[in-house]
């Protein structure tokens, strides 16, 4: 009998943690990107030339691209490099979603510096 209530036990520990291992509803995406329909968090790669930084951003043109936590800045050598450490303009190439319901709005996953800008010929 007691061997019975024992193995019982273990059958039901054992399928509840089935059951939370299973459990979709735990998300491991950043906020911005687990609320974005699949269309929104396709990642984008292009080189850019990063025209001007903000307090958590840079911006291309009239682009937005957020700086958050999860966003890699790497200088020339490979070294990471704090945002207000960039070198402005430079050449950049950008890993980046749009952001959802946002219009020239992105976030940045990861920004390589490829070197200083070439200065256009007028």
């Amino acid at each position: 009998m007691i061997q019975k209530i024992v193995l019982l036990v273990i059958v039901i520990g054992f399928t509840g943690m089935l059951a939370g291992a299973a459990d979709l509803s735990k998300n491991t995406l950043p906020p911005d990107e687990a609320t974005a329909p699949a269309a929104d968090t396709k990642l984008h790669k292009d080189m850019l030339v990063i025209d001007d930084i903000g307090d958590d951003c840079v911006m291309f043109c009239n682009r937005i691209y957020e700086v958050n936590s999860h966003t890699t800045i790497r200088n020339e050598g490979g070294t990471t490099v704090a945002l207000e450490n960039l070198t402005i303009p430079c050449e950049a190439m950008v890993s980046y979603y749009r952001k959802k319901g946002e219009h020239h709005r992105y976030v940045a996953l990861a920004i390589e510096v490829r070197g200083e800008a070439e200065p256009v010929p007028e």
